[in-house]
């Protein structure tokens, strides 16, 4: 159930309602019995203005015999300047909880339940860094335009582990005791993305990851040094 409506002043405000029920017959999977309200109010930036952007999401019910419950918010402040280049710049606040304690009744990761994950937190594909469970985690935004078709993305993402004991959310790491930490590293992106036409944009992408303490001492950490990623992207609009 979802809810969009504007609000004053060229804010709009969204509310909306997730149920998940997993199969409770099927052998694979965690059989999740989950219910997640929340809303956002935003507002894009004009040039000599503040944009912003805030969500609140909350979840709550079961997942197999645990008690779930689990929390994510989102804070972004944005400013148009009003110069060539058309700069846009951003600073963002993601958070989302994780399992305090993974030993006990309860659970305590976010879910994102479906649904692509490339948002602001990186690429899609095999380079999925980052998802939203588990992390305290800010980041910084610059959009230009040095041409009237060419758009420039460059940005810049730190993470934190939400929790010392839950595990670092997709790669299958995690430390029982807590010893390792929480900073997992930084990630830098450059995007470049260009309009030749209505129907079709080419996009290309190259970021790097820093490695943090979490990833170099977590026990099963692979062996490598900081990642690179790189990918071209053709979307034809039909």
């Amino acid at each position: 159930a979802y809810f969009s409506a504007p609000w004053k002043a060229a804010v709009g405000a969204e509310f909306y309602y997730f149920g998940l029920r997993d199969d409770p017959e099927s052998t694979s999977g965690a059989r999740r019995r989950f219910s997640t309200v929340g809303g956002r109010f935003f507002r894009a930036p004009r040039p000599r203005e503040f944009g912003f952007e805030v969500e609140s999401a909350w979840q709550f019910g079961k997942l197999a015999e645990l008690d779930h419950f689990a929390h994510m918010q989102h804070l972004q402040l944005s400013y148009a300047f009003d110069m060539p280049w058309q700069p846009i710049l951003s600073g963002l606040y993601d958070y989302a909880s994780g399992d305090k304690d993974p030993d006990d009744s309860d659970s305590g990761n976010f879910d994102t339940l479906f649904g692509d994950r490339r948002f602001e937190f990186g690429p899609t594909g095999i380079y999925n860094w980052m998802y939203r469970s588990n992390v305290s985690s800010p980041a910084l935004y610059l959009g230009l335009s040095p041409m009237k078709r060419l758009e420039v993305l460059p940005s810049i993402r730190w993470l934190w582990l939400a929790q010392a004991r839950a595990a670092w959310a997709g790669q299958g790491l995690r430390d029982p005791s807590g010893r390792s930490g929480t900073y997992v590293g930084s990630s830098l992106e450059w995007r470049l993305r260009y309009n030749v036409a209505s129907y079709f944009r080419p996009e290309i992408c190259y970021v790097h990851f820093f490695k943090g303490p979490f990833p170099v001492h977590v026990p099963g950490s692979p062996t490598a040094e900081d990642s690179d990623y790189f990918y071209v992207e053709l979307e034809l609009r039909i």
